[in-house]
């Protein structure tokens, strides 16, 4: 379930975030295109020649938003899986205690 939950929520998470990303410019920076923000990336927002920066931070607010959403889809999976863990009976997994043997 680790490995399942991990693979699948990787890509809902990204989703998510493009979906909120494309809503926010649409908001806030109605005339930037989401692809080129999305090509663009983080770390290049602001020195970038595609983005004027008059709607500079319209488009932060927009990938501040779509982050929030991103990470609050991880927090909201992690929260459940506390409840599937409660569910799981506790079984030992040690070996039998071996005593050592007088010498």
């Amino acid at each position: 379930m680790q490995t399942l939950g991990g693979a699948l929520f990787v890509s809902v998470g990204q989703n998510v975030f493009a979906n909120k990303l494309a809503e926010g410019l649409a908001k806030y920076a109605p005339s930037i295109d989401p692809k080129i923000v999305l090509s663009i990336g983080a770390t290049s927002i602001q020195h970038s020649d595609s983005i004027d920066p008059a709607v500079l931070p319209g488009v932060i607010k927009a990938y501040n938003s779509g982050l929030t959403e991103a990470f609050l889809v991880g927090a909201i999976m992690a929260a459940f899986t506390i409840i599937g863990s409660a569910a799981v009976e506790w079984k030992s997994v040690k070996g039998k205690k071996i005593e050592m043997g007088a010498a």
